[in-house]
Parts: structure tokens; sequence; C-alpha cells
């Protein structure tokens, strides 16, 4: 009643009066007050809960509506704050099955769905506390309280996982607002007790100096693995979706989030969010010790800390049971698709290198594979197959003689014939590289005439492959590389928008379906994004350099891939970035035998990394992990169909089979590929 005149109740306490006489409120304010009465019964009256497709729309009290949903049979969904239409994300198979009936339950207070053999989700109207529960009735996880508004009333609840600070202008004081040794608590609170800092940034790297910045101002934020964000910007950087809280264990770990050059060497993550960059993929999911995964796309981020796993800026979140990691890949890939099962010959050895120049080279290097017992299935070439210069110096408008989709001269004069004889004579397969814009002048004044281009990307060039029509016209123009000859494409350089690389590959898929509907697809892609995994994408880690520390975390790398849903993971064997040595470069190839794909890359100015370009001792240590490769190519393909049929990871990390024991959960130079033998080269 005081709050309906406008006046503060006083705080509770022995000596705050409990009762407030109706002789002290003015006429308006009774008024307000019965109609704050009234709505509240009529509130009570009505039934929160309303029947919709595969579940329930639950009207909460205070926190809009939220949606409990059944999505496949191992997978539920929580909507919030929406009426119409629920958001279809790329990443979602549009072809699993349909859902299986529920039911709509009650128990207490708390109203939900429950789906046999699955579990149950439930949420109380009035307090949105929340649950998913097993079959038993178990609880999974709890919420004491689901939905808060994003952005809370102090500056430490607007953090958001993943971002850093865009202009940075830093508060005056002792070391110009940079402090050490904090936590994230710590850090905003300090931003809390000076008046001039507006924003805060933290590190969660415990060898850095400084870890907290104290910021007067900053113009917006960008993705970085590294860093928390939390405040205000100028202008101000629009926060959409909800924050989801859930309750967690002490004792919980969190794996599959990703991984980049500062963490691909563990396992365990304390945050996630959704990032792509050279040498770095990342998403919002996770799988929970307690015994469920989560995925919150699109633009969500997540973070672990005092006791609860708190959800920014998502509006849809996916809950799967899964005791273990076999059971949240399942769940996963119930919703984004199972993994396509790729060529044969895609699980042999792929000898890349930037720098195939001329025919001549061309034919005289590839016949050195078989002239040297070399086991081989195909050969993947940079910019010089279809253009003699690259395209970084092309400028916005682009070049009238460039060749988007042709051949280059130098090295591909007769394609279909010589792709022919490489296949015919040789055995050996062409990949070329692709890149997710245009140079030509005439293509790229059309594109934009079209509306096809996007912002970011080099000079403006790159193309909008999620939509439809472009795909349609992309398929087009490159149709005819499938029918020539060229086996399989090596997508570089697309992280201008996180989805980039999907809606690209499906362009793709597009283009080999036309011409072949039962040829499986196969590409090499610079970055991951959930969903991938259906069409044959497989993700490449990057311009990695060739250093013993690179060769050491390249394991954990494809380790955080597959927890994420991605089960198929490459790199430059040898690394990429300058000359690399013999001895590294024969570890390298040996570590290789047990990954996924196998498959080497150097720059233009290093020895490529083919076998006989090295000393004898070298080139027959890498024949006989070649050798060993090829022998291990039926149990790969039969790992590769269990993935698509089962659900079980190809390359496993030890804490999926040995939870129990504490020393696997962060352990990533040993694996096992499948479930047995042991995976553990020398990396040393």
């Amino acid at each position: 009643l005081q709050r309906a005149e406008g006046r503060t109740p006083p705080a509770p306490g022995p000596f705050a009066p409990s009762v407030v006489h109706p002789r002290t409120l003015s006429a308006a304010a009774m008024r307000s007050a019965v109609a704050i009465l009234l709505s509240a019964a009529a509130l009570a009256a009505a039934s929160p809960v309303t029947p919709i497709p595969n579940g329930i729309s639950v009207q909460t009290v205070s926190s809009g509506v939220v949606r409990l949903t059944v999505e496949s049979n191992l997978a539920f969904r929580v909507s919030v704050g929406k009426n119409g239409p629920v958001t279809e994300y790329p990443f979602l198979d549009d072809s699993r099955p349909a859902p299986p009936s529920f039911q709509t339950v009650n128990s207490g207070s708390m109203v939900g769905i429950s789906v046999s053999g699955l579990g149950s989700v439930m949420i109380d109207p009035n307090s949105t506390q929340f649950a998913m529960q097993d079959p038993s009735g178990t609880a999974i996880v709890t919420s004491r309280q689901l939905l808060q508004p994003s952005g809370g009333s102090s500056i430490c609840d607007t953090a958001r996982p993943g971002f850093d600070a865009q202009d940075p202008v830093r508060i005056s004081g002792d070391n110009g607002g940079a402090l050490s040794g904090q936590t994230q608590e710590s850090c905003c609170s300090a931003c809390d007790s000076f008046s001039e800092c507006t924003a805060w940034v933290y590190a969660p790297v415990p060898d850095q100096q400084d870890n907290c910045w104290l910021l007067k101002s900053a113009s917006g934020v960008f993705p970085s693995s590294d860093r928390v964000f939390g405040g205000q910007t100028e202008p101000p950087t629009p926060i959409v979706g909800s924050t989801i809280t859930l309750d967690a264990d002490s004792s919980a770990v969190y794996y599959g989030s990703g991984a980049g050059q500062s963490n691909a060497g563990t396992l365990s993550r304390t945050s996630g969010f959704e990032h792509v960059e050279n040498r770095e993929s990342d998403a919002p999911v996770y799988w929970s010790s307690q015994g469920y995964s989560a995925i919150g796309l699109q633009a969500a981020s997540w973070q672990a800390r005092d006791g609860s796993v708190v959800w920014s800026q998502v509006d849809d979140l996916y809950l799967i049971p899964a005791a273990d990691i076999d059971a949240s890949t399942r769940g996963m890939w119930s919703i984004t698709g199972a993994p396509s099962m790729l060529p044969r010959w895609a699980l042999g050895f792929l000898a890349s290198r930037w720098g195939w120049n001329s025919e001549e080279y061309i034919n005289t290097t590839l016949p050195q594979f078989r002239q040297g017992n070399y086991p081989i299935d195909a050969y993947i070439s940079d910019f010089s197959w279809f253009t003699a210069q690259d395209d970084y110096n092309c400028p916005s408008d682009g070049w009238s003689w460039y060749s988007d989709f042709g051949y280059s001269n130098l090295t591909y004069p007769h394609p279909k014939e010589q792709l022919s004889y490489y296949r015919s004579a040789l055995n050996m397969r062409m990949m070329g590289i692709r890149k997710p814009r245009l140079c030509n002048t005439e293509l790229l004044s059309y594109a934009r005439s079209q509306g096809w281009l996007v912002e970011g990307g080099l000079n403006g060039r790159d193309l909008n492959y999620s939509i439809p029509a472009m795909r349609q016209w992309y398929s087009k123009n490159q149709a005819h590389f499938r029918t020539d000859g060229v086996a399989g494409y090596w997508n570089d350089e697309g992280e201008v928008y996180y989805f980039q690389f999907y809606w690209w590959n499906l362009a793709e898929v597009e283009t080999l379906q036309s011409l072949n509907a039962t040829e499986r697809f196969f590409s090499i892609n610079r970055a991951y994004t959930p969903g991938m995994q259906r069409m044959g994408a497989v993700y490449w880690t990057g311009d990695i350099n060739p250093t013993w520390q690179q060769l050491q975390i390249t394991p954990g790398y494809m380790l955080n891939q597959g927890i994420m849903g991605n089960p198929y993971t490459t790199c430059d064997i040898g690394g990429f970035t300058s000359q690399t040595n013999a001895l590294l470069l024969t570890r390298w190839y040996q570590a290789g035998v047990f990954l996924p794909i196998m498959r080497v890359h150097s720059t233009e100015s290093a020895t490529p990394h083919f076998p006989f370009l090295w000393e004898p001792a070298a080139a027959n240590a890498m024949r006989d992990a070649l050798n060993l490769r090829y022998q291990l190519i039926p149990a790969l393909n039969s790992l590769a169909y269990r993935a698509a049929t089962e659900g079980k990871l190809i390359m496993r990390p030890l804490m999926a089979s040995f939870f129990a024991d504490t020393n696997t959960h962060d352990l990533t130079s040993q694996w096992l590929p499948g479930g047995s033998p042991l995976g553990a080269p020398p990396l040393h």
C-alpha cells in the first residue's frame, strides 16, 4: 500500500510497523492498491499453462512467458520471454525425427512436462524455481530462481564472458586503473567503488600480473576468449536475451566449449561463448559432471561461479540429461544432427602446401609419393590452382582480370585432363582452397547489386551465404569444379560472422547434391560451429606454429572439439607459419596416425612437409607412420560409422572412460581412438 502511495516502506525489523492504517492513505492510493489486489487475484484464478506444440507455455508472475518443450528423444528446450514462434537456429537438424509425446505434470506449485524414458522439466510460475529430473524423479539440475532480467542493478551483474572492451579509456588512479591478483568479484567490486568507473575487464588467466582493468569509457565490445567484460559502453552495446541461472554442485566440472591457443592444453572450462577466429572455435555448450549438457545458441555465453552457472543473453537453452560424455554426445547430435560419413579416402593421408606454382612442379612432385612408397590419397592446393595471384591486396571494387571460378593457366592449363590423369595414373585426388569472397570486378558489382555482401571481411568483399538466392548463384558458378574432377574444398578465412562457415558449406553441399545426390561430401574449414558435422565439414586448427608447444596442445584442440560435438578435426602437421625441423615433423607424423584426419601443410617459404624432402632417417620414420595409418583405416572407418549411428566419438578423452580417476580430467597427451587402443605418442 505504501508503494501505491509512492512512499518507500521501512526496512523489515523489530521496530517496523506490521500494519499501515488505511486512513493514512489517499483515495487514489486506495484505488491503486485495490487494482493491484484484484489483478493478483485474477492471475491466481487463471491457469498459467497453455498447451503448445511439443510442450507447454507457462506464464510466470514476474518474468514473462517460459516455454518447456521436448526437442528430441534425448533433449528438452527452455525458451524464455517468447509468445510467438520459437527461433530456429542454423545448427538445428531440420531432418531430425519428431520428438516423442509428453505429459503435462504438476508437483506442488510446479508445472512442467514429462517424457517417458527421458525425465521431466518443471517450473514454478510464481518464483521461477526450476528442476530437470530423471525418469525416477531425481533432480539432475535445479534452480532456486531460473530467471532474472539481463543486467542487474549492480555492475557485477553485467558480466559478459568472452568479450573485451573496444577503445578502452582507463580511470585515473594508482597504476592507471590496472589491478593484479584479482578475482572476477573483486575486480567488478573495485569498479563499483570508483565513481568514474563505468566498465571493467577481467582476465581469468592466473599467470598474468595485471588481470583487472577499470575503465572510464569504452566504445563497444569484441569477442576475446580470455576476457570478461562488465559495465556500460558508449554508445550502449545491445544486450539481447535473458539471464538464466542454474544451481551447481561445488564439485561439478564442465567440458566442451571449444578451444583456442590459450586453453587447448586443458579440457575443463569455467565459461563458454559463441566465437570463431583463426586458431579458435568456441560455442556456448558444455557437459557438466553433474549429469547433464546444455546448449545455448546463439549469442549466448555461460559462466560457472559462486555455486551456479549463469547463462547470459540467452533466449533458448537446450538441456540434455547426460550421465557421461557418450550420453552428452548422443543428446547433442539428436538436435544438431549425427555426423556424416566421410568418403573413405578422407581418412588417408592428405598432403597440402602453399606453393604448387606450376604444372611442371605438380607433375614432378606427385609421383615421388608413389616412387618412395609413401601412402597418400589426396593433395591440397592453396591459391595457385585457380589464380596466379592471391587477393589480399584486391580493392573493394575488385580486379577485372581476376578469376574467382576458374583455373590458373600456370598450374592447370588443361584442368580436366590433368585431374583425370592424377586420379587414374597416381590414384590421387585434388582438393582446392576456397575463399569466402570475390575479387573479380564484374562478379563483385553484380553481388553488390543483389545485396549479397556482408560488412567486414577483406575490403567488404565477403559473400552472405545465408541468402538462398546467393547460394544458388554460387553453386551454379562453381558446379563445374566438381564435374572437372575437384574432390573437395579447403575453406579458409571465413570468420566474418559466426555461422559463415555453416552457410558456406551448405552452398557447397547443395552444389554436390545437384550433381550427385549419393556422393559423400568432404571439406576442411578454419572454424566449426555446431551442426557442421552433419554435412561432412571438418575443422582444422588454423595457422599454427612449427613448435613443440604447438604439437603438445594439438591433441587437446581435437578432444575439446569432440566434446563440443565435432568428431572430425585436423591440423597443419609440422606447423604452418615458418620452417620446421626433421625431428618435430617426424613426431607430428607419429601423432597424426591417431588423429581423425591426417594432413600436412606448410607456408610458401618453408620446406614442404613431404617425407621425401627430408633426411633418410626422418623419411623412413614418416613412411612407417603412414603405413600404420593405412593399416588403421578400416578401424577408423568403422569408428566413423559408429559415430554416425551410435553417437560415439572417434577421438575420446580418457576422462570419458575413467572419470573416477581425477588424473584424467584435464589429460590431453593421451586419448582413446574409439575406445581402444590407447593413443600416447611422444610429444616432446
